[in-house]
């Protein structure tokens, strides 16, 4: 108040009749915030230390003057940065404002990091020539302050001393979970998505476990493979690896760590699995169109002996040698353990039995695992990945035997040695003593 007293007296002593003098009373704390003419404006500090520097004037992009933010919770929580369990140190004052600058570009554009050369700077200091320029036009207009457009709750005040200290205060801020509404949590006690919407922890593990639940997948999982968020707002954004991953770092206790892991780890799969139901109808497309063109090339062999030999190889490498869904036909490679498996062709998702590799549902397929006559581990609806590779080389080998057993001795060698390399990759030996 004293450098406002001190500049009005300069503007009365200089008889300067042009000099904007805004109308202004002194402020009270009773009507701070009910009149139009003072609005609570805040800085943060990083220690106490900052406190007798708050409130200078510095370069902006719109000139000289004093930066703040205004009062609200918008504002606090978008420029606290990541307030830890010691709050944010923040100090409040009394603004004097009579005409905003609104919606006007920045006077002069900032400077991007980079190497400073004598041009540079002269162009640097040139733009802030110009910005305080056109500052000081605004300010015979009648403007006092300048609220950035893309920044709404900053404020730039040109006037010394129209910023008024007050206090300084800590602030600790809290986070409400969308699913459970405790209001208790701090940083580190879960995961917020892109628009701000937080789980604890708990929450989003049992979230994440929901995706297990048949139909599930549409409703809770994007087609990116992320976890859609549980807001209302069905345009929220999702939970995604990168999320999880930020705000795990900031976690102390082992049990939330852990639990982050956990929940880190499922949403992998969900992007794998993700990523697999893109490629699948790709491959299957790639596929029907490799044996069409390879029983186009079969068919335009002459002689009779060798076009045989090479459908009988076709037969036996695609239908053979290589496991498949029973229902849609689409190839795996491997399980996970439990051998009542789920076909990866999102165009049919059908349930079968590993072990016979021929019953299959639309529904829960574990009974038959457990009583499947080709089981190898009867009983049991797990097996060791050993186990599982010797019983699949053993009924690779029976139907390929199966297949070749009535074909005429010669045609026969002559397909055994055409997929001698593909039975060498899988360890199956054949030989004529088996076709006895």
């Amino acid at each position: 108040l004293e450098i406002e007293c001190d500049l009005l007296s300069n503007i009365v002593e200089s008889g300067d009749r042009g000099a904007f003098v805004p109308e202004r009373t002194p402020p009270s704390l009773e009507n701070i915030g009910e009149s139009s003419s003072y609005e609570l404006v805040f800085q943060f500090l990083v220690n106490e230390s900052q406190i007798d520097g708050a409130f200078q004037p510095t370069d902006t992009p719109f000139g000289f003057g004093i930066p703040t933010f205004a009062l609200c919770p918008e504002a606090l929580v978008e420029h606290s940065g990541e307030a830890g369990s010691d709050g944010v140190l923040v100090i409040l004052a009394a603004a004097l404002t009579h005409r905003a600058m609104t919606d006007v570009p920045q006077f002069n554009k900032e400077e991007k990091k980079k190497k400073i050369t004598k041009k540079k700077k002269k162009d640097k200091v040139d733009g802030v020539a110009k910005a305080n320029k056109k500052k000081e036009q605004k300010k015979v207009s009648g403007h006092d302050y300048a609220i950035p457009p893309k920044v709404p709750t900053k404020r730039i005040f040109w006037w010394p001393g129209a910023v008024v200290p007050l206090f300084t205060v800590r602030l600790y801020f809290h986070k409400t979970c969308a699913i459970c509404f405790d209001d208790s949590f701090t940083e580190g006690d879960g995961c917020e998505c892109p628009q701000r919407h937080f789980l604890c922890w708990s929450c989003l593990r049992d979230y994440v476990a929901n995706t297990n639940q048949p139909d599930a997948m549409k409703q809770y999982v994007t087609e990116e493979g992320a976890l859609r968020c549980p807001g209302n707002n069905n345009d929220c954004s999702a939970f995604s690896l990168v999320s999880v991953a930020a705000e795990a770092t900031k976690i102390t206790d082992d049990d939330k760590k852990a639990t982050s892991i956990e929940i880190f780890t499922e949403l992998q799969k969900l992007k794998t699995n993700a990523d697999v139901n893109k490629a699948v109808p790709a491959a299957v497309e790639a596929e029907r169109e490799r044996l069409k063109s390879e029983f186009e090339r079969i068919n335009a062999i002459r002689d009779e002996d060798e076009r045989k030999v090479a459908r009988l190889k076709l037969l036996i490498v695609d239908d053979d040698l290589t496991l498949r869904c029973p229902k849609c036909k689409v190839a795996f490679l491997d399980f996970t353990g439990c051998l009542a498996l789920t076909c990866a062709n999102p165009a049919c998702g059908c349930n079968f039995c590993g072990w016979c590799l021929e019953h299959w549902s639309d529904g829960d397929v574990h009974p038959h695992v457990h009583r499947c006559p080709q089981s190898a581990n009867p009983g049991q609806f797990f097996a060791s990945d050993e186990i599982f590779q010797r019983h699949s080389r053993n009924k690779k080998k029976r139907l390929v035997v199966d297949r070749l057993k009535n074909e005429d001795a010669g045609i026969r060698r002559r397909a055994l040695e055409a997929i001698r390399t593909d039975l060498a990759h899988l360890h199956i030996r054949i030989i004529e003593a088996d076709f006895a």
